[in-house]
């Protein structure tokens, strides 16, 4: 029990029985932690200092009850809105009892002064406290906010990421299908239609014009069965399926370089072996698409093929010696939407399995480096 003395105007005593703790602390709160400071703590001693006159002096300059304050804005920043409040709390009930009792800063004057400088005394620790609390509780809120709408983000993009896999499967089967629909239907019935014409052909009751006809026809009919054998590769090489990355690669790039007549160089590594079938069409495409690119944009007589090792990566790499890219386009690359249909295509595939895709390019020409992870899949297929 601690007794508070009290000072009458005449200069006598009053001993009153009265425990601080009971002024501002509920019984019921919970016992603070015994390893962290509590600001409210601080606050009550630091307040009983510039009160109670009977401990340091008579306080007799009313700026110095302001001592308390660095403790409201301890407790605002550490506790929030509710310590900021406590602490204004334990400082508004201290401060009116040891004012009422004739102690502390705003004890001097008349009641009606004492009362008036104690209002406002305590409605400024109240706004700039509580104003402080605000603060900071929007601003935490507001960081809630952004970290959240982050998070939405990425999974969105990990959404969307998904689903552009999902299409591109779509995609790589619907060619399969098509390519098959092409040589098994259309082929079929081309090839009816030239042995139809050949037997006209070996008719004698032709006019000469009749016959010239019928000849040139047989030569229409057999480009078209051509072109569309062609098609039907291009749209999904049986090889790929049937023998493997190594022999699909070296027929595209053997027709490609007779359509196109720019001489490409293909470079693969002694045993090339087998890859996981999404991984064998992902670099077909890849390729397929940056001789595409080659054919209509660079200008390039030449390019190289070549699949080299690097470590547990399989690095694929085609180049040219053509034009290049400008800068303007080379910094679209780098922006989201901004990159044509095709290189998102590539991009979207290598990331799909896990790897990467750089595009270089100077006056000289153009590289496009694709790298993929192999250790995992590789001894996933062993076993």
């Amino acid at each position: 029990m601690v007794h508070l003395l009290a000072r009458r105007r005449d200069g006598s005593l009053i001993d009153s029985p009265l425990r601080p703790d009971a002024l501002f602390r509920p019984s019921s709160a919970p016992p603070s932690n015994s390893g962290t400071p509590d600001p409210d703590s601080h606050s009550d001693a630091a307040c009983l200092v510039v009160f109670n006159d009977r401990l340091l002096g008579a306080v007799k300059h009313d700026v110095l009850a302001f001592g308390v304050f660095p403790f409201v804005i301890w407790a605002a920043i550490r506790l929030g809105m509710i310590g900021s409040s406590m602490a204004l709390l334990v400082i508004a009930t201290i401060a009116t009892s040891e004012t009422a009792l004739g102690s502390g800063p705003f004890a001097q004057n008349s009641p009606f002064q004492n009362s008036a400088l104690l209002q406002i005394y305590l409605t400024v620790l109240a706004i700039s406290g509580l104003s402080l609390a605000a603060v900071i509780a929007e601003r935490e809120r507001a960081e809630a906010e952004r970290a959240q709408s982050i998070r939405d983000q990425v999974k969105q993009s990990e959404l969307l990421r998904d689903l552009s896999g999902r299409l591109l499967q779509m995609q790589d089967e619907e060619r399969r299908r098509i390519a098959r629909e092409l040589h098994d239907s259309v082929g079929q019935m081309v090839t009816a239609m030239g042995l139809n014409l050949s037997v006209v052909a070996s008719s004698q009751n032709l006019s000469p014009e009749a016959a010239n006809a019928i000849e040139e026809n047989t030569i229409l009919v057999q480009q078209l069965a051509t072109e569309i054998r062609t098609l039907s590769h291009l749209l999904h090489p049986p090889l790929l399926d049937e023998v493997g990355l190594e022999s699909a690669l070296q027929w595209y790039v053997s027709g490609f370089g007779e359509r196109s007549k720019i001489k490409v160089t293909l470079q693969l590594p002694p045993t090339l072996a087998r890859l996981p079938a999404e991984m064998e069409i992902s670099i077909f495409r890849v390729v397929q698409e940056s001789l595409t690119n080659i054919y209509r944009h660079s200008g390039s007589a030449t390019a190289t093929v070549s699949i080299d090792y690097e470590a547990e990566m399989l690095k694929l790499s085609i180049e040219d010696s053509g034009k290049g890219i400008g800068v303007e386009k080379q910094s679209q690359f780098t922006s989201a939407g901004q990159t044509g249909v095709g290189i998102r295509g590539m991009r979207e595939r290598v990331r799909q399995l896990g790897g990467s895709l750089q595009i270089e390019s100077n006056g000289n020409g153009t590289r496009v480096v694709a790298r993929f992870p192999i250790a995992d899949r590789f001894s996933a297929n062993d076993n």
